[in-house]
């Protein structure tokens, strides 16, 4: 089991800005994400753990839902494809998703025993480029925030494998091919800096760097 610092998010006004760059549009038709997370409670309407939706609900974002069934949500350009993976609080769980426009999407989720959750839905719109910044614990409008922690962000511009999600959870950082960003989020320095290849350096605001085991377990469908 490895452990590093992280950051708490205090569901109210913490989030992390890492700008409006187009790499992060998904007007390619393909996308796919993966986070570390452990909710300190589970009364916030919604965890936004990461997106770049904006006013006009162009763009798109990835949260976790306590009080909906399905409770996994990922929004794009008005659509929502919702899975039912449901979490506890103060539990890590590696969540993550991978869509494109022409198949359903897939979502996985991995606790922090290894134990894999899977579940797919439907949503092929076709995403329209947003005017908003990126932003990690925040829906990009500012309306809703999360409770808790957020570590090893990583997204990528293709539709990645169930296995190559278990590497990434295992080994963040681990599956480079058309991997755009990852935040480790150690909460030792700001910005955040994105170790990917472009370099979206997170500008942050608020949250509190603590130490907390984060498990990376070794998935145990395989």
């Amino acid at each position: 089991m490895a452990s590093s610092s992280t950051r708490n998010f205090n569901g109210s006004s913490d989030y992390i800005d890492s700008g409006d760059s187009s790499s992060f549009d998904a007007t390619s038709g393909e996308l796919s994400v993966g986070a570390w997370v452990n909710w300190d409670a589970l009364a916030v309407l919604s965890m936004f753990v990461v997106g770049n939706v904006d006013g006009s609900s162009n763009g798109w974002n990835y949260r976790y839902n306590p009080f909906l069934s399905p409770q996994t949500e990922l929004f794009i350009q008005g659509t929502t494809a919702t899975a039912a993976l449901t979490q506890s609080a103060t539990q890590w769980y590696y969540m993550g998703f991978s869509w494109d426009i022409g198949t359903d999407q897939f979502f996985i989720q991995i606790d922090d025993t290894g134990s894999v959750s899977t579940d797919t839905a439907s949503n092929t719109t076709t995403p329209t480029a947003s005017s908003n910044s990126l932003k990690i614990g925040q829906e990009g409008n500012g309306v809703a925030f999360a409770d808790g922690h957020i570590s090893h962000v990583q997204i990528w511009d293709r539709k990645i494998t169930q296995h190559e999600h278990e590497c990434a959870a295992f080994r963040p950082g681990s599956v480079t091919r058309n991997l755009q960003s990852y935040y480790p989020i150690y909460g030792q320095q700001s910005p955040e800096v994105d170790i990917g290849p472009l370099q979206n350096n997170g500008t942050v605001t608020g949250t509190t760097a603590v130490s907390l085991a984060i498990p990376f377990a070794i998935p145990t469908s395989r």
